[in-house]
Formats: C-alpha cells, structure tokens, sequence
C-alpha cells in the first residue's frame, strides 16, 4: 500500500513537471513551491505533523499563471497497511513573477 501511495504521489510531480516543462524556461517550480511555502506556511506546518508533503505546479506563462497545489498522503511505516488517499492541504494562485494572487489552506 505504501508503494501504491508513493507512486501516486510521484505521478502527480511528474504530471506537474511535464506541464511546467511543456511551457518553457518561464517558469521555474522550485521558485513556484517556495512562494506557496511562504504563504501557506502555517497550514502546510500543522500538515507535515502527519502527512507527507507534495506540491503540483501548473504553469500557465504567459498566460493565466501559477497554479501551486500543496497535497498530503498518510505517513505509514513499513509493513503496516495504509490507506490510499491524499488530501489538499492548500493551493495558491501565482502571477508569472511568482507573486502569490491568492493563498488558501485546505479545500477551497
């Protein structure tokens, strides 16, 4: 079940990088990630006391923007059974200058 999560979670990232490398050296997802962490700090804290953190970034430049969605899936350890699931622990909207428009901790 961990394998399954964990693919899941990867396969998200790599839907996310597909997207913002589709778009060209306009956006950058390291950057992405830091403005959201900043602006989301407080509920992506309280997230990483039981979750695994990921983050998709969808790059829309120029154009719309920045979409950045911070995930959470069960921290589990090894061979214990763990359910399958992620949970939206906040999304942030981003102009093309990684300036955050709007910031929001869990579902909107």
């Amino acid at each position: 079940m961990t394998k399954k999560i964990c693919l899941i979670a990867a396969l998200l990232l790599v839907l996310s990088a597909v997207a913002a490398l589709a778009q060209g050296p306009t956006c950058n997802t390291g950057q992405a990630q830091g403005a959201v962490e900043g602006a989301l700090s407080s509920c992506i804290a309280q997230a990483r006391q039981t979750y695994d953190i990921s983050f998709g970034v969808l790059c829309d430049c120029p154009g719309s923007g920045i979409t950045v969605n911070v995930f959470g899936a069960p921290r589990c350890n090894p061979n214990e059974v763990c359910p399958l699931f992620l949970v939206l622990v906040g999304s942030a909207q981003l102009d093309c200058n990684y300036n955050v428009i709007s910031a929001t901790c869990g579902f909107q």
